[in-house]
């Protein structure tokens, strides 16, 4: 299958002038045996925001230079309550040098056998991502990813330094009794608002495990975007 994604800057954690090294994707794989795919990696600044939700129109993948060409496992272990890397890929030569602005990140995945592959996605950015499915016999029509903005991990070289960080990454919360059970591919602190704007508790969270935030008045609470119920 394909992929393509404009990641706004605002959402990309690494100034100008970074060497992006390696690309890695967050999802679960519902096939139960591990496959190896072919993965062609395309990025590019641009000026976009997204896609036309109508008839989106892709970037001419076949007329830009791969920054990674490899054949990769998929990782089978992840759920959708829990994902995990799927699969990662290291850009050629020096890696790929971000230069500022909006970054598309453009996959092309192909495999000898059916693999069913869902990538994590933060919801709270539609009109983001397009996708088409590929077989020998047919290539499918682009479509808008209705879940939102795929999560990726990159490791980079920034002028300063070396890092990892996850681009949009991924955030499940679920209300309870007094409680809210919050999750994130990411270790960092979360911040719980109440519905008129006030913080009602910070809690940090670990990448890959639960974490509770409370206790909390029975209401509506707003964390990154998201609305929860607290009885």
């Amino acid at each position: 299958s394909d992929s393509q994604t404009i990641y706004p800057a605002e959402v990309i954690p690494f100034p100008a002038d970074t060497e992006i090294k390696t690309v890695a994707v967050d999802g679960y794989c519902n096939s139960t045996s591990a496959s190896t795919i072919s993965v062609d990696l395309y990025m590019a600044q641009t000026d976009d925001c997204g896609f036309s939700t109508d008839e989106p129109e892709p970037y001419p993948t076949d007329e830009m230079e791969p920054a990674a060409s490899a054949s990769v496992t998929v990782n089978t272990a992840g759920s959708a309550d829990m994902p995990e890397e799927l699969f990662a890929i290291a850009c050629d030569g020096n890696g790929y040098t971000y230069t500022g602005g909006n970054l598309l990140v453009a996959f092309k995945a192909r495999s000898k056998s059916y693999t069913d592959v869902y990538m994590a996605v933060d919801a709270s950015r539609p009109g983001t991502s397009i996708h088409r499915y590929w077989t020998s016999r047919e290539t499918d029509r682009w479509r808008i990813n209705p879940a939102g903005m795929p999560v990726i991990r990159v490791t980079y070289r920034t002028p300063s330094g070396i890092g990892e960080s996850a681009i949009t990454p991924i955030l499940s919360v679920t209300g309870g009794n007094g409680t809210i059970e919050i999750r994130s591919t990411q270790t960092r602190t979360i911040t719980v608002y109440r519905a008129d704007g006030t913080a009602a508790a910070h809690t940090a969270v670990t990448a890959g495990h639960p974490a509770t935030a409370g206790p909390l008045a029975p209401g509506i609470y707003i964390v990154e975007g998201i609305k929860v119920c607290v009885r």
